[in-house]
């Protein structure tokens, strides 16, 4: 296209085109958001179970594990990040760090893995993940 081709209604549809893709790679963190609260409930109760295989723990915490790092390193790779997510981010990780780190020293104190709150309390990290995935993707 040269500039004699180029009106205002066609930059109007670039521009509108342009915004689209930027705001729909941006919901991509929502998406990352959505995964991790479905895969943490499985990787707590798993993990913490004693009834589980050493085999099957240590392979469900690697999955769990490359997930996050393939999830983190796509994110960074991507380099598009909207706003909601930009004001999010950091506090709902540090929401899902603190809940972790609750869990596991509940876990290791108390030796809670088969008391019946437990079973609540696994579901307890998807909650930050699940706001956060909410603000990002209506967005």
């Amino acid at each position: 296209m040269n500039d004699r081709e180029f009106t205002v209604d066609a930059a109007r549809r670039q521009a509108a085109r342009v915004s689209g893709h930027t705001r729909a790679a941006a919901r991509w963190h929502g998406w990352v958001w959505l995964l991790l609260a479905l895969a943490t409930p499985p990787f707590v109760v798993t993990i913490t179970s004693g009834t589980a295989a050493l085999g099957l723990q240590i392979g469900i915490a690697a999955a769990f594990g490359a997930i996050g790092l393939t999830c983190a390193l796509w994110e960074t790779r991507r380099g598009v990040v909207g706003r909601e997510t930009a004001r999010i981010h950091l506090p709902m990780t540090s929401l899902y760090a603190a809940t972790m780190v609750a869990l596991a020293a509940a876990v290791v104190l108390f030796e809670v893995e088969d008391s019946p709150w437990f079973w609540a309390c696994a579901l307890a990290p998807s909650v930050p993940c699940l706001i956060a995935a909410w603000r990002v993707l209506r967005e």
